[in-house]
């Protein structure tokens, strides 16, 4: 997923994350599909695992 894009959205939803997470996330995002982008965020702000 674009860099910008993972910004624009950490910035806009940092106040659902703690300090600390906020890198993780970041890299996670950044090495996304942008097609598969919308069902991984719903992951990982769930906690829920993935499904194919």
């Amino acid at each position: 997923m674009e860099a910008q894009k993972v910004d624009m959205y950490l910035m806009s939803n940092a106040k659902f994350f703690e300090g600390h997470q906020i890198s993780m996330v970041r890299d996670r995002l950044v090495t996304l599909d942008d097609s598969r982008s919308y069902n991984h965020f719903d992951c990982i702000l769930t906690g829920r695992k993935l499904r194919n």
